[in-house]
């Protein structure tokens, strides 16, 4: 099966754009984010003031499933057999998405993205849509949380972890997730810059952030 790679950043400023797989163009270009989806990444990026080529930009998988149809990817967890423990060993570490695992032949990919994070420590993750948002935090359902700030641990670090659309979920409803999608990414860029952002809805969750 045809593979992109992510794009690795020169001179890493610690923010991690997680997608969910790759489209037509992004085969064609053999990167994430180029697309339709890509551009309008690109613009809000810019209009915010963060700068792509620092981060590292990368996909749940790197690969395509059939007619973008991501469930392919998966399948029901087996109840019996030889692969019963495999199962089980997998959802102990990732979880379930949508009550479902990664398919055998899709699992490279987790153990991928676990090496990516090893070589490019963030200290933000951004994640694009909720095939993403289960990756990076076990979380199903982008709908509830959505510019919902959460702290993870990788190692001995805190990593700040903002979930937010999918570009190509904003594409389809400008209207309402377009203001959303670029109040996210500016939320990003304010800590990044060394803001920590407090709500009630939030707790204060960045306080720890600020202080690694």
């Amino acid at each position: 099966m045809e593979r992109i790679s992510p794009q690795e950043p020169t001179n890493f400023n610690g923010l991690v754009l997680i997608g969910e797989s790759p489209g037509r163009q992004e085969l064609e270009q053999g990167i994430p984010f180029v697309g339709r989806s890509g551009g309008l990444l690109n613009t809000v990026l810019t209009e915010v003031g963060i700068d792509r080529t620092r981060c590292l930009v990368t996909n749940v998988f790197l690969s395509r499933p059939e007619n973008d149809k991501i469930d392919l990817f998966f399948r029901p967890r087996h109840a019996d057999g030889d692969q019963l423990q495999e199962d089980e060993d997998f959802v102990n570490r990732y979880g379930l998405y949508r009550n479902r695992v990664v398919c055998d032949d899709h699992r490279y990919d987790m153990k991928r993205l676990d090496d990516e994070l090893v070589r490019y420590p963030p200290k933000i993750i951004l994640t694009l849509g909720a095939t993403a948002l289960w990756r990076v935090t076990t979380i199903n359902g982008i709908t509830e949380a959505r510019g919902k700030w959460n702290l993870i641990k990788r190692g001995d670090h805190l990593v700040g972890v903002l979930p937010t659309w999918h570009p190509a979920a904003v594409l389809r409803d400008r209207n309402n997730k377009l203001p959303e999608f670029v109040a996210d990414i500016k939320s990003v860029k304010d800590v990044l810059a060394g803001l920590t952002p407090r709500s009630d809805s939030e707790g204060g969750v960045l306080d720890g952030l600020a202080s690694e």
